[in-house]
This record gives C-alpha cells, structure tokens and sequence, in this order.
C-alpha cells in the first residue's frame, strides 16, 4: 500500500504533506501515535499558499557556532508561513525580502568594526532601520559570555546578569532555579509568569497555557533603561517589554551558589520606533524553549507563545490556537515538582491516618464494651 499524499497547490507554489506530517509520534517513533495535528498543517499549508507571492523569508545565522538540538523550530517556522535559508551574517548579504533573522544558540561572537572591515553589528543595524525586520536570539545558561552580542543587546535593553569570582576572576551565568514551579526534580525547568501589566500584557492577551523555559539565564534591563512600572522600559526611541519572568520563589545561581533571590526576566521583546518604521529584537532566555518537547506538546504554551511573537512583529497571519490533539490524556505533566512533594506526602499519610481513625473507634467500643 502506497502512503497517500496532500498537495497543496495555488500559482508558482505547491506543497506535498506525507501522512506523517499531520500526526505526532512517541519519540520519533513513526510506529506509535501520538497526537493529530492536521488542523494547524493544512491551514498552514493553505495560508502559505494564499500569500505565496508575499511570504517572508526567515534566515537562521550559521557562522556563530549555533547548535540545534532538534529542527521543531524550523518546523514551527515554516508553519507560520515563511520560507527558510541559512545566512551567514559576515559573508552573505542579506535577502531583500528577509524580515526575521535569528541567531539561535550561538558558541562564537559577533564580528564588530575593531576587527574587521565588516562589522556584523552595523550589519544588524541597517537591517533593523528598515520597517517590520527583527532579529531573534536565543541563549541558556550554558551560552559561552559573548562581548559583542551582549553588548548589541543591551543597546536594545536587555541585560544579562553574571556573577564574578573575585579571586579567580572567572564570570558565571545566574542559571535560574524554581524548585517549587519545576516540572523536573533538579528545578531548572520552569514555568514562566506572563507579565499582566500594560502592553507586555497586551501582547500575551488569550495566552492561558503555561510557558516552559528550561535551562534559562537569568535576564534584565540594561542599564541606562527607565522604568516605566507596567513590565517596560525606555530609553530614546526604544521599549523594552518584558514578558515572561521567573516566580517570586526563584532563586539564581552562579558557580554553585544562590547570588540572587530576585524574579528573573526569561523572555523580551524591544520595539524601536522612528518616524514610521518599526523593528524590533526578542531574547529568548532559554534554547529549549523552542524544542520539540515543549513545541509539540498540547498541554505547554511555548507554541502559542513563539506564533504570538510572531504577530507582535508584524506577522499578519500565524496558525495559533490550533493545537494538536492527543489521543490519550496528558494531564499528568502539568503538575510541578512542589504538587508532586504534596501529593506523595500525602498519598504516603492517608493509610496511616485511616488506621489511626480505625484503632481509635475500636479502643473507644472495647473500653465501653
């Protein structure tokens, strides 16, 4: 038996979906199903057919060293309509009908100007002069200290927080720890709080399933950056929203100590305004945040949450909300490590206390008997 096949098909494009790309497997296991997800791939395929002429291109840097742990973002990517191509920042020029580049787990620095004749900086700054580009970064805590990355970033507000070794002279990432809104035992996969104030709020409205950051760094603003008191902050023709922080309970670490009990910022979005162009730069404080674990999972809102961001830079159309559908039930992985502590104790009491209950009325009916 021949495996069917789904065309899509409009002027100067078409689209060939295999049956497998409208389920989800265990683990790459294509024998055993996991989930549908046929809604989202075929009103992808549909969207991308009706904007063919207009579809953005996303470029995904590949000089720095990037890691890809799996291709779930690419996937996501292409979902939301864009056609894909690797770049490389120093070398190529970039596509005129490119809008979103993405720097995705970088090992190595940006080149600047103090170098080289090419600066990948300036590079980056002509791009986002022009009207509705963005450039997209997503670090952990396991991202060597990169100068000139971080200091592009925080020229945009975003700020990362290191602890230094005043005897050895050694800089440590804070790795964020929540023990109690952890989905595993160790504590650093967490869940992210949305921001409820202002336009960070707006810009998350209707999100209502949790974000998983796992692994993440710990983020801020930038110094120079001014408070606004609703999650943003400004500095000229620049807004740093922050929309996802780590909970009240969090604590950061740094060479194997806590340095901070302070609530850790996980996810950013930066609008620069001139005239009547806007562009904007997002940080992701978390490479596993786009990972398939959490993208094809119909219970986190990591998915939901990268198509959203999508819209907030301009994306007219993107398939969020249509989530995959699990065949059986999935409940079980939304409890956190602290519900799981509750539960055992008191899963492990109960019998005890039902005994205690039961001895109690038999000693009473014996002294009266």
């Amino acid at each position: 038996m021949i495996p069917w096949r789904l065309i899509i098909v409009s002027e100067n494009y078409h689209r060939v979906y295999s049956f497998n790309e409208f389920y989800v497997f265990e683990d790459g296991d294509t024998s055993q199903v996991w989930a549908y997800n046929g809604e989202k791939k075929l009103a992808s395929g549909i969207m991308r057919a009706v904007n063919n002429e207009n579809a953005p291109l996303a470029c995904l840097t590949n000089n720095h060293g990037e890691v890809f742990y799996d291709y779930e973002l690419l996937y996501l990517l292409d979902d939301a309509g864009y056609a894909l191509t690797h770049l490389d920042l120093y070398n190529d020029p970039i596509p005129e009908n490119c809008d979103l580049i993405i720097s995705y787990n970088p090992n190595s620095d940006l080149v600047s100007d103090e170098i080289s004749d090419v600066s990948e900086i300036e590079i980056l700054d002509a791009f986002l002069s022009e009207d509705g580009n963005s450039f997209w970064v997503f670090m952990e805590n396991g991202t060597p200290k990169l100068p000139n990355y971080e200091t592009y970033l925080a020229d945009w507000g975003i700020g990362f927080h290191y602890y230094t070794n005043t005897e050895t002279e050694k800089t440590y990432r804070y790795m964020v720890q929540d023990m109690s809104q952890s989905l595993t035992s160790d504590g650093y996969t967490i869940y992210g709080e949305a921001v409820t104030t202002g336009k960070s709020a707006e810009m998350l409205e209707g999100l209502t399933r949790k974000a998983v950051f796992k692994n993440a760094t710990s983020m801020g603003a930038a110094q120079g950056f001014v408070n606004n008191g609703d999650g943003s902050y400004t500095k000229g023709d620049r807004t740093m929203y922050s929309l996802y922080r780590s909970g009240e309970s969090a604590l950061s670490w740094a060479n194997g100590a806590p340095v901070s009990g302070e609530p850790a910022m996980l996810m950013c979005l930066t609008e620069q305004t001139k005239g009547n162009s806007t562009s904007y730069v997002g940080v992701f404080s978390s490479v596993r945040f786009s990972s398939e674990e959490f993208l094809q999972s119909a219970v986190y809102g990591n998915n939901d949450v990268l198509h959203r961001t999508l819209h907030n830079v301009g994306k007219t159309f993107t398939p969020e909300g249509l989530t995959i559908k699990p065949f059986s039930s999935q409940e079980i992985s939304t409890i956190t490590t602290s519900q799981m502590l509750w539960w055992t104790i008191g899963l492990a009491l109960t019998p005890a206390i039902l005994v205690s209950a039961v001895a109690v009325v038999v000693l009473v009916k014996r002294r009266r008997a």
